[in-house]
C-alpha cells in the first residue's frame, strides 16, 4: 500500500504532478522525522559560554543555552527559536516611526549539534525556546528500500495511521522508524513566501543584551491564512553571506513583521510550521475518540484526546492540506574546495523560488558542528572592538547559505583548513 497526497485541485496519481503540489508520500526517502520536540523555559536550561581564539581586536566568545539531548547521530537537523511573548517594536518608513505592538515574537537560533547535547544562541532570559529535532542524518541519504502503510489496526501502535520509512517493515516498525504514525507528532509546513524588506526595525526586542543595537531592515507580510496560535517561523535571508538570523513578530493571525540582514537588497524567505512545538503525541485516553478521517479530499490526523471533528487549527498532527517536508538531495560543499557557489542538490523546479535547505558545517576551532536552515551563519558570536569599546556580532566564519534557486554560497577563511560542510535540500518551496 502507499499514501500520497497533494494539494486540492492536483492528482497524487499522476508520477507527473509538481513537486510543489505533493504534500507527502509514503515512497519518499528522507522525510523529517521528529525525534524530540518542546517549548522550554529559558530558566530551565543551563548557560554555557564557549571561547574562541581571540580574534584582532580582542576575545571571541559565544553565550549559549544548553539543550539536553539524546542524538541518534551528531548530524541531526534541528530547528530552534527563542520566543517572547507580547510587546511592542518601533517601525520605521518613510521616515515617520510607528511603534507596532505584536502578540509573539521569535528568533532563529544559533545552533551547534554535540553527541548528547544541542547549543542555542543567542542567550537570553524570560523566553520560552522552542525546538525540533530531527532523527534524519542531515549529511547523506537514508537507505532505500521497501516500507508499507497500515490505515487501521496496527498490532503494536493501536488503530491510526502508520507509514513505515524506506527499508523497514511497517508491521514491526517501532515509531522512530515511522514517516507518519498517528502516535506521533509530525512536521508540517502551513505556507511559504519571500519578502522584500522596504522599512526599518529599529531594535530587535529579541537581540543578544550583549550587542550594541542596531537597526534592521524589516517589512509586513500579510499571510494567505490565519494562525491564531501563532506558531513558529522558518526565515532566513536569500544571497547574501552577511548573513543574522531573523527575528519574526506575529502582529496579528494573518500578519508577519520579520526583521533581516543589514542588507536591504536581500530578500527574505520565511515558512510558516504547521507543528505544535508543544505536543507529544501518545494514545487516547478515553474510548470512543475518533482522530482520523479520511476522505476523497483530505486525510486528516487530530491530537490524542480530541476528536477529528472537534479539531481546530492546532489540533492536527498530520493534514494532507499542509507539507511534509523530506530531505531530497545531498552534497558536500567546501569538503576540499575554497569559498564561492556551488550548484544545490535536487534544486526545484523551474518557476519555483529558493530552496529551504539544511546546512552543517564543522567548526575545528571547537570541535562539533553547526546547523541552520536557508543559511548557517556564526553572528551570535561575539567579539569585542577595542576601537569602539563595544561588543558586537564577531562574523566568526565560515558561513553558508542559499544564493538562489539552483547555487548555495560558502566562505571558509584558508587558515580552517580543509573543514567539510554539507547541504540537503527540502521540498519545500513556494508551497502554499
Amino acid at each position: 500500500m502507499r499514501l500520497r497526497t497533494a494539494l486540492p485541485g492536483h492528482d497524487p496519481e499522476d508520477e507527473n504532478t509538481d513537486e510543489r503540489y505533493l504534500t507527502f508520500d509514503s515512497f519518499w526517502g528522507g522525510t523529517l522525522r521528529l525525534l524530540a520536540n518542546n517549548v522550554v523555559s529559558a530558566a530551565s536550561l543551563a548557560n554555557l559560554t564557549v571561547t574562541y581564539p581571540a580574534g584582532a581586536d580582542g576575545p571571541i566568545t559565544r553565550r549559549c543555552k544548553v539543550l539536553p539531548s539524546a542524538g541518534e547521530n551528531a548530524t541531526r537537523p534541528t530547528l530552534a527559536w527563542a520566543r517572547r511573548g507580547a510587546g511592542s517594536v518601533t517601525y520605521r518608513s518613510g521616515g515617520v516611526d510607528t511603534p507596532t505592538g505584536y502578540q509573539r515574537g521569535y528568533r532563529q537560533c544559533g545552533v551547534t549539534l554535540r553527541t548528547n547535547s544541542i547549543l542555542l544562541s543567542p542567550q537570553l532570559a524570560g523566553v520560552d525556546y522552542v525546538y525540533f529535532v530531527f532523527g534524519n542524518n542531515g549529511t547523506a541519504a537514508e537507505g532505500s528500500g521497501g516500507n508499507g502503510v497500515i490505515i487501521g489496526d496496527h498490532d503494536l501502535h493501536g488503530v491510526g495511521l502508520h507509514a513505515s520509512r524506506l527499508g523497514f517493515n511497517v508491521d514491526t516498525a517501532t515509531l522512530a522508524e515511522m514517516a507518519v504514525s498517528t502516535r506521533k507528532n509530525v512536521f508540517q509546513i502551513f505556507e511559504t513566501g519571500t519578502v522584500t524588506l522596504t522599512g526599518t526595525a529599529l531594535t530587535d526586542p529579541l537581540a543578544d543584551p550583549n550587542v550594541n543595537s542596531f537597526a534592521l531592515p524589516a517589512a509586513f507580510v500579510d499571510l494567505a491564512g490565519s494562525y491564531p496560535h501563532y506558531p513558529p517561523v522558518i526565515a532566513y535571508s536569500v544571497g547574501n553571506s552577511e548573513q543574522v538570523n531573523c527575528s519574526v513578530f506575529w502582529i496579528n493571525a494573518s500578519r508577519l513583521l520579520i526583521l533581516g540582514t543589514a542588507d536591504f537588497s536581500t530578500p527574505v524567505r520565511f515558512a510558516v510550521v504547521a507543528s505544535d512545538p508543544a505536543y507529544q503525541g501518545g494514545v487516547d485516553s478515553a474510548t470512543g475518540i475518533v482522530r482520523l478521517d479520511i476522505t476523497g479530499d483530505y486525510v486528516r490526523v487530530s491530537k490524542h484526546n480530541i476528536g477529528i471533528d472537534a479539531a481546530g487549527i492546532a489540533d492536527l498532527v498530520f493534514d494532507s492540506d499542509r507539507l511534509t517536508p523530506r530531505l531530497k538531495g545531498f552534497s558536500a560543499v567546501g569538503a576540499s574546495q575554497g569559498s564561492g557557489f556551488f550548484n544545490l542538490p535536487s534544486p526545484p523546479p523551474v518557476g519555483a523560488g529558493p530552496p529551504f535547505n539544511f546546512f552543517i558545517l564543522w567548526d575545528p576551532q571547537i570541535g562539533e558542528w553547526w546547523c541552520g536552515c536557508g543559511n548557517v551563519a556564526y553572528f551570535d558570536v561575539l567579539g569585542f572592538f577595542q576601537t569602539v569599546g563595544v561588543w558586537g556580532y564577531s562574523g566568526h566564519a565560515p558561513a553558508g547559505w542559499v544564493a538562489n534557486r539552483t547555487q548555495c554560497g560558502w566562505f571558509r577563511p584558508g587558515s580552517w583548513g580543509s573543514a567539510p560542510g554539507f547541504t540537503a535540500t527540502m521540498n519545500v518551496s513556494d508551497f502554499s
